[in-house]
C-alpha cells in the first residue's frame, strides 16, 4: 500500500539520521546551570510577548482601560511573577553559583530589579483597572511603555549575566 510504503521510506530516513543529531547541544553552562536552558525558553517567550504587547498598547493607544486586553496584561503580570520567582530560586538567589562576589552583587541587584518591575507593572495595572473613561488612561499607558522599557533593559543585563557565566565556566 502506498501509506506502508511511506512509513518504510520515513524509517529509511531517520535509520540515516546520526543519532547524536537528535540530541540538543548543550554548553558547559547548561550542564554546570541546567535552569539555563529553560530559562532561554522562557526569556524568549517573554520577548515575544512583551513585543506583541507593546505593539497592541501603541495600537490601542488610550483605550486601554477595560476589555479583554486588560485581562491579558494581568495574566502577563501573573506569569512575570512566576518567571522572576523561577529565576530566583534556580540560580540568581546564589549569585549563579559562582564565588565571584561582583556576580553575587549583581543577582542581587537582579531580585531588586524584580521587585521594582513587579511594583511597576502593578502600578501601571492599577492606574488602567481605575480609570473610568478609557480615554484617560494616558499616566498608567504611560507607566505602561516605562515598563516595557525597563523589562527589556533588565532582560538585557541577565543575558549579559549569563554570557559572563558561558565564558567563565568555559576557561
Amino acid at each position: 500500500t502506498t501509506a506502508g510504503c511511506a512509513r518504510s521510506s520515513d524509517a529509511r530516513e531517520l535509520a540515516q539520521v546520526e543519532p547524536s543529531s537528535l540530541v540538543p547541544t548543550m554548553s558547559a553552562l547548561d550542564i554546570r546551570f541546567p535552569f539555563t536552558l529553560e530559562l532561554h525558553e522562557q526569556h524568549a517567550a517573554l520577548r515575544s510577548t512583551i513585543r506583541w504587547l507593546e505593539s497592541e498598547v501603541d495600537l490601542k493607544r488610550g483605550t486601554l482601560a477595560g476589555g479583554a486586553f486588560l485581562g491579558l496584561l494581568h495574566t502577563f503580570q501573573e506569569q512575570l511573577v512566576l518567571h522572576f520567582r523561577f529565576e530566583e530560586a534556580n540560580g540568581i538567589e546564589g549569585g549563579f553559583g559562582s564565588s565571584d562576589p561582583e556576580l553575587h552583587a549583581l543577582a542581587s541587584g537582579l531580585i531588586r530589579q524584580h521587585h521594582e518591575l513587579e511594583q511597576h507593572l502593578a502600578q501601571a495595572l492599577r492606574g488602567l483597572d481605575s480609570a473610568e473613561d478609557p480615554y484617560l488612561a494616558l499616566d498608567a499607558l504611560l507607566a505602561l511603555r516605562a515598563f516595557f522599557r525597563e523589562i527589556r533593559k533588565h532582560d538585557a543585563l541577565e543575558d549579559a549575566i549569563l554570557q559572563r557565566l558561558r565564558h567563565e565556566s568555559v576557561e
